[in-house]
C-alpha cells in the first residue's frame, strides 16, 4: 500500500494498526483472566465435594451408631434416607441394614 492510499483512508489503517497493540497490551491479561477464572471454579468444585461427601459420611456414622445401640433415627435423618437413592450412598446399600422407623 503507497503512502497516499494509506492517508487517504487513515482511518481504517489506523484503526486496525491501534487494535493490533491493543490485542498484543491485553493478551496477558486475557490469559490470566482466564487461567483465575478456572483455577476458582476448580477450588469451588473440590470444596463442594469435600463438604458434601463429608456431610453424607457423617450421616451415614450416624446411621451406623445408630443401629448398633437399636436406638431409633431422629425424625429429620429419617425422612433424608426416604428421600434419597441408594446411588447416594456410593451403590446399593446392603439389604441387611434396616433403617429404624
Amino acid at each position: 500500500m503507497e503512502s497516499e492510499e494509506m492517508h487517504r483512508e487513515a482511518y481504517c489503517t489506523y484503526w486496525i494498526m491501534i487494535d493490533c497493540i491493543l490485542i498484543v497490551l491485553l493478551q496477558g491479561y486475557t490469559s490470566m483472566s482466564q487461567y483465575m477464572m478456572i483455577n476458582s471454579e476448580v477450588t469451588k468444585n473440590i470444596y463442594t465435594l469435600h463438604f458434601l461427601q463429608f456431610d453424607k459420611l457423617h450421616k451415614i456414622e450416624l446411621i451406623e451408631k445408630r443401629m448398633s445401640l437399636k436406638k431409633p433415627l431422629p425424625q429429620h435423618i429419617q425422612e433424608e434416607l426416604r428421600n434419597l437413592d441408594a446411588e447416594s450412598f456410593g451403590g446399593s446399600v446392603p439389604s441387611d441394614r434396616k433403617i429404624n422407623s
